[in-house]
C-alpha cells in the first residue's frame, strides 16, 4: 500500500509562486500594447496604408482646430493648381479685405493691402509662418471672396466624409461655430497629404519669400518642431521620421498638431488637439509635440506588417481525376496576405475559408493541369474582419493519363441513355440466344432418346418402293443410286422434332 504525504505550507507557497510567475509570463506580450501616457485633450493615430486606427482619445469630440484650419485652405488651393485653374507662379495682389476678421495678436507675415507676391509665396506663408492674412488672400483669389471660399471648405469637408466639422473662416481664429474633431482632421490631413505639392510645402524647414513691391525679403521658419530644429517652440522635438503637416495654437484651442511619420513600411498620421504647455520659461514642454512622438514610438515599436499567408504555404490537397502517376494535388497561395498587426499576435487565431472552383461548379478536378494554374481562392479572416483574399494555384503540373482518359471516355459513353438502350437490347438478344440453345439441346436429347427407344422396340422405317431406272442396256435399282435416309432423319420424324422445338406439337 502506497504512502501519501500531504504538501507542507512551504511547498504550497512555492507552487503558488511558480504558478503566479507563469501567469505573469503568459500575459507579458499583451502589456507591450499598453498605450503611452497622453496629456492632450484629444488624439488619434491612424496607419494610412490600411486606414487602421491604432489609438485614439476623445477623437469624436468637437473642438477648436486653431491653425489646423489652414490645412483645408491650402489643400483647396493645391487642388485648383492641379486642375489647371491657377498656377503656382500667378501674381496675386492683396485686397483691402486681406485683414478681414483678424486680430492684432494673430500669427502673420505682415502682408499688407496692395502687396503683390506669387501664389507659391502665399502658400508658404500660410503653412510655415501660419500667416492668417495670407489665407484670406488665397481665399479671395481662388474662390472670388472669402465667404465663397469658406463655403467651398465646408463642401469639401462634407465630400470627404467629415461629420462634425464646420468652418466660418480660412485661418482658424476662434468662433463658436468653427469646430471639428480629431477624427475629421485626420481625414482632411490624409486627403491633403495625397498631394506631393502640399507635402513639399509643409515639410520644408524654411522658405525665403522674395522682396515684393512693399516688403524686403522674408525669411520663414516652419513652426512644426518635428521637422526642423529651428522651430519657434523648441529644438528638442525634432523627429527624423516625421514629415509635415501643421501646428496650431489659440487660447481656446490649446496647442494642436497634425503630422505624419514613416518607418519600416508603416505610414502613420497623428492629430493632437487641446495640447498644453508646462514648465518654466526657457524649458517649456509642449504636449502636442511630446504626445505625437510618444504615439509614433509606441506604434513603431509594437506594430509591424506581418505575413498571415505566404506563397510557400501548402494550403490544401485536392483529388485529381485522370492524372498520370498521381491522383491528388497540393494547392498553395498565388500571393501573400500581409497585415499590420501587434507584434505579439497569435497567428493561429486567423481562420481560412477555402473555395475550389471545380467543387463549386459540381465538377471533378481533371487533368491535365498546369503548374501555377488558378484552381480556387482562400480568404483570411478573424473576429469578423477580412484581412485578404489570395488565389490558390497548382503547386505542380499533372499530366493526363491516356489510359485513364480512355476508360473515362468509355465509361461516359456507356453511361448515356442510347448506349444503355443498345446494351439492353444486346443483352436481351444474348439471353434469348442462350435460352434457345439450351432448349434446342434439351429437345434434341429427348428426340434421340425416343429414337433409341424405337430401335430397341424393333420398329423400323417403312420400306421404300423400289423403282427400276433404265439407262441404255442396263438397269439398276433406285436404292443402288440414292442410299436410303437414316432412320433419325426421316421426313416425318424430322418434322415432328422441329414442331416440338418451336412449340407447335403437343
Amino acid at each position: 500500500m502506497k504512502n501519501f504525504k500531504f504538501l507542507s505550507i512551504r511547498h504550497i507557497f512555492r507552487l503558488a509562486v511558480v504558478m503566479l510567475l507563469l501567469a505573469v509570463m503568459s500575459i507579458t506580450p499583451a502589456l507591450a500594447l499598453d498605450p503611452p501616457e497622453i496629456t492632450s485633450s484629444a488624439v488619434i493615430l491612424i496607419e494610412t496604408n490600411t486606414d487602421q486606427e491604432l489609438y485614439s482619445v476623445n477623437a469624436d469630440e468637437k473642438m477648436y482646430p486653431a491653425s489646423l484650419t489652414k490645412i483645408m485652405t491650402v489643400m483647396l488651393a493645391v487642388e485648383a493648381i492641379e486642375e489647371g485653374k491657377v498656377t503656382l507662379y500667378d501674381s496675386v495682389t492683396a485686397s483691402d479685405k486681406c485683414k478681414f476678421d483678424l486680430t492684432d495678436d494673430g500669427s502673420s507675415s505682415n502682408i499688407t493691402a496692395g502687396e503683390t507676391m506669387s501664389l507659391q509665396d502665399l502658400l508658404y506663408c500660410a503653412m510655415l509662418a501660419s500667416a492668417n492674412e495670407s489665407c484670406n488672400i488665397i481665399a479671395e483669389y481662388i474662390g472670388g471672396s472669402v465667404e465663397n471660399f469658406v463655403a467651398m471648405m465646408n463642401e469639401k469637408a462634407a465630400e470627404l466624409g467629415c461629420r462634425e466639422t464646420h468652418f466660418v473662416n480660412t485661418h482658424g481664429l476662434p468662433h463658436s461655430n468653427h469646430y471639428t474633431t480629431a477624427r475629421d482632421l485626420s481625414i482632411i490631413t490624409r486627403a491633403a497629404s495625397e498631394y506631393p505639392l502640399f507635402m513639399e510645402i509643409c515639410s520644408s524647414a524654411g522658405y525665403t519669400v522674395p522682396a515684393t513691391n512693399v516688403s524686403e525679403v522674408r525669411k520663414l521658419s516652419n513652426s512644426n518642431a518635428l521637422v526642423t530644429t529651428d522651430s519657434m517652440y523648441s529644438d528638442d522635438y525634432y523627429y527624423s521620421d516625421a514629415r509635415g503637416v501643421k501646428t496650431g495654437f489659440t487660447s481656446a484651442a490649446g496647442y494642436c498638431l497634425a503630422s505624419t511619420a514613416s518607418r519600416n513600411g508603416m505610414d502613420l498620421l497623428v492629430v493632437v488637439l487641446g495640447g498644453t504647455a508646462s514648465g518654466e520659461a526657457g524649458n517649456t514642454r509642449y504636449s502636442n509635440f511630446g504626445d505625437s512622438i510618444r504615439l509614433y514610438e509606441w506604434a513603431f515599436t509594437n506594430y509591424s506588417y506581418q505575413d498571415i499567408l505566404r506563397t510557400t504555404d501548402m494550403v490544401t490537397e485536392v483529388p485529381v481525376a485522370l492524372g498520370s502517376g498521381r491522383d491528388s494535388l497540393v494547392l498553395r497561395p498565388g500571393s501573400t496576405i500581409n497585415a499590420l498587426l501587434p507584434n505579439d499576435t497569435d497567428m493561429s487565431s486567423f481562420q481560412q475559408d477555402i473555395m475550389i472552383f471545380s467543387e463549386e461548379n459540381g465538377e471533378k478536378l481533371t487533368a491535365p493541369i498546369d503548374a501555377g494554374e488558378v484552381l480556387g481562392e482562400i480568404t483570411i479572416h478573424r473576429d469578423g474582419v477580412i484581412y485578404g483574399t489570395a488565389p490558390l494555384i497548382a503547386s505542380a503540373a499533372v499530366e493526363l493519363s491516356r489510359m485513364e482518359y480512355m476508360k473515362g471516355q468509355v465509361a461516359a459513353a456507356l453511361s448515356s441513355l442510347p448506349a444503355r438502350i443498345i446494351m439492353g437490347l444486346l443483352l436481351a438478344i444474348v439471353v434469348i440466344y442462350i435460352v434457345l440453345v439450351v432448349r434446342y439441346r434439351i429437345l434434341y436429347r429427348k428426340h434421340r432418346q425416343r429414337q433409341e427407344a424405337r430401335r430397341a422396340a424393333g420398329v423400323s422405317a417403312p420400306e421404300r418402293k423400289k423403282t427400276t431406272v433404265h439407262a441404255g442396256a442396263s438397269s439398276k435399282r433406285m436404292d443402288d443410286i440414292i442410299p436410303p435416309m437414316p432412320d433419325s432423319a426421316q421426313p416425318s420424324e424430322e418434322r415432328d422434332y422441329f414442331e416440338e422445338f418451336f412449340g407447335q406439337k403437343k
